[in-house]
This record gives structure tokens, C-alpha cells and sequence, in this order.
């Protein structure tokens, strides 16, 4: 749905080409899986698809996104040349990820809290236009063996998107039981209500006073947003993911059926 959302993001070939993908969906199937609620309002809304068609299914998080111990935190934060304590960002760099606008927030923190840094990681490409900012990372690309141990070693994970139609990083963030910040709209508030801290990603005072408020948690306060985190990853698994999908396949089987039945 971003190409609608977000056009100014994409080439005007892609645009098209994602457009005219979505018509022929649009016309041609039975059934639609939407990843969130939101996604479904999105399709609902901009694919014109009645909504009796749009079925949810939550996407899962990996098994291997959980704690890492203190060894191995300690050799994959040496390979990246990372230092405790930090922040932590995962995400594209592009626009709606609002990613300057967490370094904003970072350079007013840093003056408070000159040992932390800010860990960005994901593929570059929108990167050139960001300023060079004292203490910010940027490690591009990490393959998960090596990121849960850097998720694992973050103080706080902070995912201040403008839109997500899922935004399975802060689940990653979760299971590997470290506090998030993000965003109250879109599917970010149906993943981490009640869990995380949620902020108006555009407000750069909300952002700063939520990422303090976790940098300054006594320790059982911090354990019991650690085991909140735990508890909520633990609700979104590939098993149930798939045996949800599963059902609605045979549904739309069922469904096309009848439709040969009537034809």
C-alpha cells in the first residue's frame, strides 16, 4: 500500500507497475490476506476490495530472534565495533522510516547522555542524505545470526515509522526482550499496544521523553518492560501464521469452486 501512501518514495515506473499488480489482484482473486488491520483498511480503501473478501494474518517472528547471552553479545558488538550502551534502530533509510528524525532526537539526547550511541542498521541507499552526526552507527546490512545478539545488547529499540503495514522489527525487538519505542499509528499500535511505548513519531519532544523515561528505569522496571516484550513476541509465531494461512486457502478453494459450480 505504500506506493499510495508514500508515492514521492518511489520511481514513477514502479508506481505504476505495483498499481496495475494490485488491479489485477483486485479483479481476479477469491480471497485477500492482509498482514494487519490496517492493511486491510488500506485495501479496503484504496483497492476498492469489498471487505468481506480481506481476511488478517498476523506474520510470526523467527525462533532464533530471542536473548542472546552476554558472550555473545559481547564478540558480535566487538565485530561491528559497537559500544554498550546504545540505542538501537532497524529499518530501510527510506522517508517514512523518519529516520532523521530519530538522530534529531539522538544529538538533543547525546548532550544528556554522552556515553550512549545510536545503532542504525539496514541496507543503505537513501543514507547520502543524512548529516554526519557524532555518535551515530551506521552498520548497513546485518544477517540475523549476528543481529539478535545486537538487538539482545540495546537498551532501548526505537521505530519511530510514519507507516507500517506490519513492522516486523519490533518483534524481533521483543523477542529478544529489549523495550521498544514506535509509533501510534498505523499496524505498530495493533503489534505493541500495551507494550511498548507508543509516540507520536512526527513529535520530537514525545520521542525524546519516551526514550529517556526507558533510559532511566530502576532495574525491576526494566525487567518487567523486558518480560512485557517476551510475553507479547511470544503470541506471534510462523506455526500459527501458517495454519492460519492454510485455512484461508481452502477457503478460497472452497469459494472458487462454487463459482465453477455456477458458471
Amino acid at each position: 500500500m505504500t506506493v499510495y501512501l508514500f508515492p514521492s518514495s518511489f520511481d514513477p515506473k514502479i508506481i505504476t507497475t505495483q498499481k496495475l499488480r494490485l488491479e489485477k489482484v483486485k479483479k481476479e482473486v477469491d480471497l485477500v490476506i492482509a498482514d494487519s488491520q490496517t492493511t486491510k483498511e488500506d485495501a479496503v480503501k484504496f483497492l476498492e476490495i469489498p471487505e468481506e473478501k480481506v481476511r488478517i494474518v498476523y506474520l510470526g517472528v523467527s525462533e532464533e530472534f530471542r536473548p542472546a547471552d552476554d558472550e555473545r553479545i559481547s564478540a558480535v558488538l566487538q565485530k561491528y565495533k559497537i559500544k554498550k550502551p546504545y540505542l538501537l534502530s532497524v529499518s530501510t533509510q527510506e522517508p517514512r522510516k523518519n529516520i532523521q528524525k530519530l538522530i534529531d532526537v539522538y544529538e538533543k539526547i547525546k548532550q544528556e547522555y554522552p556515553d550512549f550511541s545510536l545503532v542504525l542498521v539496514g541496507k543503505q541507499g537513501w543514507g547520502e542524505g543524512f548529516r554526519s552526526t557524532e555518535g551515530v552507527i551506521w552498520t548497513g546490512y546485518i544477517p540475523k545470526e549476528d543481529l539478535v545478539a545486537v538487538y539482545s545488547g540495546s537498551r532501548v529499540f526505537v521505530y519511530p515509522s510514519l507507516y507500517e503495514g506490519f513492522g516486523l522489527p519490533i518483534l524481533e525487538a521483543m523477542a529478544c526482550g529489549v523495550p521498544v519505542v514506535t509509533s501510534n499509528n498505523s499496524s505498530m499500535v495493533e503489534i505493541a499496544k500495551d507494550v511498548a511505548i507508543l509516540v507520536d513519531p512526527r513529535s520530537e519532544t514525545q520521542l525524546e521523553k519516551a526514550i529517556k523515561m526507558v533510559m532511566n528505569l530502576n532495574l525491576d522496571d526494566y525487567q518487567k518492560m523486558v518480560r512485557a516484550s517476551l510475553n507479547c513476541a511470544r503470541r506471534f509465531t510462523w506455526a500459527k501464521t501458517a495454519k492460519q494461512t492454510l485455512k484461508i486457502y481452502r477457503e478460497a478453494y472452497s469459494l472458487a469452486g462454487e463459482g465453477n459450480d455456477n458458471k
